[in-house]
């Protein structure tokens, strides 16, 4: 997917070890990587937000999620010994991430200032299924979150979560598989610069 000047894109070595790649669009050397899931560059291309790696395996006091920006750690906060499940990604909101965390059985919907790394917001959720996505709305500063029980709007200024009745318009398509694309072109005479070819590349 593009960002900014660069193109990126995530794989996994593991079910738990996600990766992030990223190239300069110009020279196509690789800019940035990142290990960790969930990734989601925010739309003015200065940061990534993604959750922390964990390694497969790993005991569960290690096990809890770390909100990273870049190679920043925003949440939870230092001496926060709870354990923290999120899942379903990130959204952006100006200066904030926002995601989904369940903690001791209970989900809120949290907003972070990605900058100073502290709370601004949070929501109690009464969803008890599987959270799949949260994305900003299209035509509004509310939160739309897609779980396996339907779709929920979160709006801060309002102070509440309420279920929709029918997915929201205008959301992207959660999986979009092209087959095969040539990213590159084939290189001019003379040039050094190879093609690329992505098979089943698959855009969220």
């Amino acid at each position: 997917m593009a960002r900014g000047k660069s193109v990126w894109t995530e794989g996994h070595t593991t079910p738990s070890s996600g990766i992030y790649y990223e190239w300069d669009v110009a020279s196509g050397k690789a800019s940035n990587e990142l290990w960790g899931a969930w990734f989601a560059p925010a739309p003015n291309g200065e940061s990534v937000a993604h959750l922390a790696h964990v390694a497969h395996g790993s005991p569960p006091n290690r096990a809890t999620a770390q909100v990273m920006v870049d190679d920043r750690v925003v949440y939870p906060a230092k001496g926060d010994e709870r354990m923290h499940q999120i899942a379903g990604g990130f959204a952006w909101s100006g200066r904030d991430i926002v995601f989904v965390d369940r903690v001791d059985g209970e989900l809120s919907v949290v907003s972070v200032d990605a900058a100073r790394g502290t709370v601004t917001k949070t929501l109690p959720f009464e969803d008890t299924s599987s959270i799949q996505r949260i994305e900003m709305r299209p035509d509004s500063r509310a939160l739309v979150i897609q779980s396996t029980d339907g779709f929920f709007e979160a709006d801060f200024a309002a102070g509440r979560v309420r279920a929709l009745a029918d997915a929201p318009r205008g959301l992207r398509p959660m999986r979009v598989d092209i087959e095969e694309q040539r990213l590159v072109d084939a290189p001019a005479a003379g040039s050094t610069k190879g093609t690329v070819v992505v098979e089943h590349l698959r855009c969220q």
